[in-house]
């Protein structure tokens, strides 16, 4: 994980997005916080992003919508999305296949998540 990565990182719960902003960027990636998923959808149009860490349960559209609704326009980056959950893996059914990260989470599972996320992008 030596490269540099652009990240965003949408949570509309601050202190979770700053506290993953903050290690992300001790990492030195370049991170985008955001917490409208909206607002997100839109920059995520306009810019690249390596990494998307998104809540599963937001306002406007929950974190399942919002990987939908940029794979359609982006769908190289459906598998470049992180999801964030406070719920207990018996509510991720919906999520199986996909990188989850429980909140709240350690900073070795950020790393293993950053890693997973870096072998796809290189495998492609």
């Amino acid at each position: 994980m030596s490269d540099s990565l652009n990240v965003i990182v949408i949570d509309d719960d601050e202190s979770i997005s700053n506290l993953l902003s903050e290690i992300l960027r001790l990492w030195n990636h370049e991170v985008i916080v955001l917490h409208d998923s909206k607002e997100a959808y839109q920059l995520i149009k306009e810019r690249n992003f390596d990494i998307i860490f998104t809540d599963v349960l937001m306002p406007n559209y929950n974190g399942l919508e919002l990987m939908e609704k940029v794979a359609e326009d982006k769908p190289e980056l459906k598998d470049r999305f992180v999801f964030m959950t406070g719920l207990s893996s018996d509510h991720n059914i919906e999520l199986e296949n996909l990188l989850v990260m429980e909140k709240p989470f350690k900073i070795r599972e950020v790393k293993e998540i950053m890693d997973k996320v870096s072998e796809r992008i290189n495998r492609k």
